[in-house]
C-alpha cells in the first residue's frame, strides 16, 4: 500500500499538518521575555510584557523559555561561545580571581595586596556545577512511608455490673 505524498514532494503524507520550523535566532517575544526575566520579574509577568498570551501566561512563558533553551547552545556557538571558549576564557580565570586591598593611614593610601576574591571564585564554582548537574535536585523530596491511622470506638457507657 502507498500514501499519498504533498503535491510539493515535501515527503509529508497528504492531510497531516506541517511542522512549523523553529527559527534559529531568538524572536522579538523571546528576547523581550529573556529581557523581563533578567529584571526579575516571574515567568508569568514577564510573559505577559513580552506580548504572549493572557489566557495561560505561565504556560506561554514556561514553552518559550523552553524554545529559548532549545536555541541557546548553537546561539552560543555561532557567537564563539562555545563550550571550550567559556571555559578557557571566562569560568578558569574567574576561578582564579583576586582583588586589590588597600590600606589607608590617616587619609593616604599606605599600601596594597592583591588577595584572594572568594565572592568571584564561589559564584563560577557554583555555576560549573550547576551546570555538569552535580547538585542535588532541591525538587525531589522524600516522602516518609508512616502512615496515621485513627480508629473510633463507639463505646456506650451504661451501667457497671456489679
Amino acid at each position: 500500500m502507498t500514501i499519498p505524498l504533498a503535491a510539493d514532494r515535501s515527503g509529508i503524507p497528504e492531510g497531516l499538518p506541517r511542522r512549523k520550523r523553529r527559527s534559529k535566532s531568538l524572536t522579538h517575544r523571546e528576547r523581550m521575555l529573556i529581557r523581563c526575566l533578567s529584571q526579575g520579574m516571574s515567568v508569568m509577568r514577564a510573559a505577559l510584557k513580552a506580548g504572549y498570551s493572557d489566557q495561560n501566561p505561565g504556560q506561554s512563558g514556561y514553552q518559550a523559555l523552553k524554545a529559548v533553551r532549545e536555541k541557546a547552545p548553537e546561539l552560543l556557538d555561532r557567537h564563539g561561545l562555545t563550550d571550550d571558549a567559556l571555559i578557557e576564557k571566562h569560568l578558569k580565570p574567574m576561578l582564579n580571581a583576586t582583588r586589590t586591598v588597600f590600606v589607608k593611614h590617616e587619609g593616604k593610601v599606605t599600601d596594597d595586596r592583591e588577595v584572594i576574591a572568594w565572592g568571584p571564585r564561589i559564584a563560577s564554582l557554583d555555576l560549573a556545577f550547576r551546570i555538569r548537574g552535580m547538585y542535588k535536585s532541591e525538587r525531589k523530596k522524600t516522602t516518609s512511608n508512616i502512615k496515621t491511622v485513627v480508629t473510633t470506638e463507639n463505646r456506650s457507657r451504661g451501667p457497671v455490673p456489679a
